[in-house]
């Protein structure tokens, strides 16, 4: 019986990139032409599939080959130093036994400075991958819904104009030191409003990022949320916040309604007090996953998600529906946060943990 699933794939096309290429040598006859990569991402493969091969051919060039193995049902690796022109692009997904279980195949131009943005979606009936190519920018990775780099500002870069309205919040340093590229909270009327858009409601999979500088205190102190703690009003979704205890808590709704039918993931007791560290929450339709600096902290399992279409997303507390008093309001620093529809895979959790490190 086949499954259905949809990838995604991101060919980046950059002069220079880290590699995790296993082809061979691109030089060809046109070896001085200018080259690209391509960056492969591949989530919520069906049980069973275990490995991904990705094969680039063209004429009078030898053939580029890219062997995956998934971990929590994703993926990822990299083409580079691709020459720029049309390439035709080869997916197998094997299972256990190394048999070929789903396959799909097109042509792929490679454009220097420019994105490919390809989907792949692998046919219960046929057992094709159907791909579909678009172009964009790097910055767009088509599951980020919502990124708040706090430049000064609280305009979501995701490309999705999710822009939020802030209220006493104070621009500070980031942890870099860049002056007024981060928002401080007070702890008790600070927040971001990302309003209550429906397409920031993920259900089937999702990733929280984001940087915080914890002052402290004594109750619980949420992070992002899409919450209310009125019960039987369906106002529930995720959270993530420190608990009093300082350990991270990441929270999902199975039903919306009843405080008693949500999943809590807690860490360990953590260091989180007093220096920027960066705080990763990632579910992929199964397992949750905290991270702190990079590294997982702790792990659960939670079948399906609530939605809450009335209750307001939020960076520094919970806002619930309009009219609702803020609660568990956030007392630090906070930077550069990211909503995906997807889960990351551990390695791109410590990508963003080292970006610009």
């Amino acid at each position: 019986m086949k499954h259905e699933v949809v990838f995604c794939l991101c060919a980046i096309l950059l002069f220079s990139i880290s590699c995790n290429d296993s082809g061979v040598s691109t030089d060809g006859p046109a070896g001085s032409q200018p080259v690209g990569s391509m960056l492969l991402r591949f989530a919520a493969a069906p049980p069973g599939i275990i490995t991904v091969t990705a094969k680039l051919s063209r004429p009078s060039y030898p053939d580029r080959i890219l062997n995956l193995a998934l971990s929590d049902s994703t993926a990822s690796g990299s083409f580079d130093d691709v020459p720029v022109g049309r390439w035709h692009l080869a997916i197998d997904a094997k299972d256990t036994t190394g048999t070929v279980r789903y396959s799909g195949e097109t042509d792929v131009d490679v454009h220097p400075g420019a994105t490919s943005n390809v989907s792949l979606q692998l046919l219960p009936t046929t057992g094709r991958i159907v791909i579909v190519v678009s172009w964009g920018t790097p910055s767009h990775d088509p599951s980020l819904l919502l990124y708040y780099p706090f430049n000064g500002n609280a305009n979501d870069e995701s490309g999705h104009n999710h822009h939020g309205t802030v209220n006493a919040v104070t621009l500070v340093a980031d942890r870099f030191g860049n002056p007024n590229r981060a928002f401080l909270f007070n702890g008790f009327s600070s927040y971001v409003n990302a309003g209550t858009d429906t397409a920031l409601n993920p259900r089937n999979a999702l990733t929280i990022s984001v940087w915080i500088k914890y002052n402290g205190g004594f109750n619980y102190r949420h992070i992002f949320t899409k919450w209310d703690i009125v019960d039987g009003v369906n106002e529930r979704t995720y959270a993530v916040g420190i608990h009093p205890t300082n350990r991270l808590r990441f929270t999902i709704s199975r039903d919306g309604t009843d405080a008693s039918a949500v999943s809590v993931l807690d860490s360990s007791v953590l260091s989180v007090t007093g220096n920027w560290i960066h705080v990763a929450a990632t579910w992929n339709g199964g397992t949750m996953r905290l991270y702190k600096n990079g590294i997982e902290v702790g792990s659960g399992f939670i079948n399906g998600m609530a939605r809450s279409p009335n209750t307001r997303t939020a960076v520094g507390g919970i806002l619930g529906r309009n009219g609702d008093p803020p609660l568990y309001m956030f007392n630090g620093a906070i930077d550069d946060i990211r909503l995906y529809s997807r889960a990351l895979t551990q390695q791109e959790v410590q990508d963003l943990c080292s970006a610009g490190n």
